[in-house]
């Protein structure tokens, strides 16, 4: 995914992401991708960076049989390290329920290892 943040002030943010995926699920590939825009809080501004967020997303799923549209919220932890000027690295583990008009609910956990660089 990528994703782009601007810092708003007294540590919060705002955060949009875009996930792009190349999917195998019960024997089919697919194409999947959507957006989210959210709010991010961290506890420290030094070289360790822990965080909350919560997003409200969408992703569709453009499957051959049926393509699938989903929208739901995401909340999350997480931590980054400043490791050089401009780059960190981190994890976060982050939980999600994802809703359509045509099929079931989806709920899922995750745990994620990022980086990421400022300009």
């Amino acid at each position: 995914a990528f994703e782009a943040s601007m810092y708003l002030d007294r540590g919060f943010e705002l955060v949009v992401r875009l996930p792009i995926l190349l999917v195998h699920s019960l024997g089919e590939d697919f194409f999947s991708t959507g957006g989210a825009l959210g709010a991010r809080y961290l506890f420290l501004e030094e070289w360790v960076r822990p965080f909350v967020y919560v997003q409200l997303g969408g992703l569709y799923e453009a499957r051959r049989v049926a393509a699938r549209g989903y929208l739901g919220p995401t909340l999350g932890i997480g931590t980054d390290f400043q490791v050089a000027s401009g780059v960190a690295i981190g994890f976060q583990i982050e939980g999600s329920a994802n809703f359509t008009l045509n099929g079931p609910a989806h709920f899922g956990v995750a745990a994620v290892f990022r980086t990421s660089t400022s300009f």
